[in-house]
């Protein structure tokens, strides 16, 4: 199955059908087709996924301008027929109108699915009716990509993750910006290999736990195949070439620059934050005992960001190097124009009379040699409320994936971390 990320839309609601059970074989009738239907009709970029041998389940999805749609099955031992709204999962067979975010479930219909040249086009067409009582004719369909269009994309700061390299043999590597192009892989070496070094394939691409794709002009793209070239320069940089290609059917060759880490001894110069607070909590207490705080100016988070994955339960005390988890946490400024480590820090976190929040006052040193003095506000019980999502950064430190609805179908939800 291929492997890719996504941030998922909303599940369906419980559906209920009115067509019976579905028929097998190789000469099913197409369901009927409503007249004064709406019709969602998606031939591009459309994902297919078939895990019927092992799990019994296929899956397919894409969008047009107007909607999102995703259809996926209970169980079968052949992905060929026709499936009724109760042969359908509801949790994974829904539309949403992306004009409104609305999700409509399907609470009667059938669809049939076909398969042409070796699985190499899948055919899903029927008619629904949905949970807002209109009717929806439906006609999605899958080609196997191919590259029809070539973008080339470089970075030149990009990071790498092998802190579970000797004990797992994966390795993550990340480049770009969310809100324009961005590039995330994760990696599975061969067993036994001592470095990362090497060339890979889609095959050796992780999707389903920690999550490997692309966003390119700030939409997300979904890997169908992939040739990856791992080289370790002289000066103990890395070079990562990617020719991926994509569902939209464009071919990305990408090339990574992971710069070498250089630690500055610390310089003497001192720089005071001002207008800066705590702006999101990454809350892994109940996991190993920390959460990752992050710090960043209040009214531009974009200024300049602060990462502290702090081993503590209650955001009180005195912290040094030795209770943080230096992998995950770091300094960036737009100053600087790159995320650096963190080599020294004081910092001591004072709760307030009600409880409810702490100041965060000390210093860091980061790579760079430069100590930064900040004083911050941290009002840590609206920030552990708070479900909308952290900064786009906030993905470089502790990972938290989103996968695409295939993915989460039988998937974990798990976070790269120690």
């Amino acid at each position: 199955m291929k492997k890719f990320f996504y941030v998922a839309l909303a599940a369906a609601v419980l559906a209920v059908s009115f067509t019976g059970c579905k028929k097998k074989g190789g000469n099913e009738p197409e369901p009927p087709v409503v007249d004064d239907a709406i019709s969602v009709n998606i031939t591009e970029g459309v994902y297919f996924s078939d895990a019927v041998a092992s799990d019994g389940w296929w899956l397919i999805e894409g969008q047009n301008e107007t909607y999102y749609l995703v259809l996926s099955n209970v169980e079968t031992d052949a992905i060929p027929g026709e499936y009724a709204v109760a042969d359908l999962d509801a949790e994974y067979s829904y539309l949403v109108e992306l004009a409104t975010e609305d999700t409509i479930s399907f609470t009667a219909g059938s669809v049939t699915l076909t398969v042409e040249n070796e699985g190499k086009k899948v055919t899903a067409k029927g008619s629904f009716t949905g949970s807002d009582s209109k009717k929806y004719n439906v006609n999605i369909v899958y080609t196997e990509p191919e590259a029809k269009t070539t973008v080339n994309l470089e970075f030149e700061e990009g990071e790498l993750d092998d802190n579970y390299f000797s004990s797992y043999g994966i390795f993550g590597v990340y480049a770009g910006e969310f809100e324009t192009d961005y590039v995330q892989l994760y990696i599975w070496a061969p067993d036994g290999a001592t470095s990362i070094v090497g060339s890979y394939t889609e095959d050796d691409l992780d999707g389903q736990v920690f999550g490997s794709g692309i966003i390119v002009n700030g939409t997300q793209e979904m890997i169908f195949s992939a040739d990856i070239e791992v080289v370790q320069n002289a000066d103990e940089s890395y070079t990562i070439t990617a020719a991926l290609l994509c569902y939209n059917n464009t071919l990305y060759n990408v090339t990574i620059t992971i710069p070498a880490v250089v630690v500055v001894p610390p310089t003497g110069e001192k720089v005071d934050l001002t207008g800066i607070a705590g702006t999101y909590i990454d809350d892994y207490r109940d996991f190993d005992g920390s959460y990752v705080l992050y710090i960043a100016d209040a009214l531009n988070p974009q200024i300049v960001e602060i990462a502290l994955n702090l081993y503590d339960e209650d955001f009180a005390g005195e912290f040094t190097m030795d209770d943080i988890d230096a992998d995950y946490s770091y300094f960036w400024s737009a100053a600087t124009g790159k995320k650096m480590g963190i080599q020294d820090l004081a910092v001591t976190a004072t709760l307030n009379g009600a409880g409810t929040a702490s100041t965060y006052a000390g210093y860091v040193i980061a790579n760079n040699g430069i100590q930064y003095n900040f004083s911050a506000e941290v009002d840590f019980t609206a920030l552990l409320a708070d479900d909308s999502g952290a900064p786009a950064r906030k993905l470089a430190a502790k990972k938290t994936i989103v996968k695409k609805s295939a993915l989460r179908k039988g998937a974990k939800e798990l976070r790269l971390r120690k």
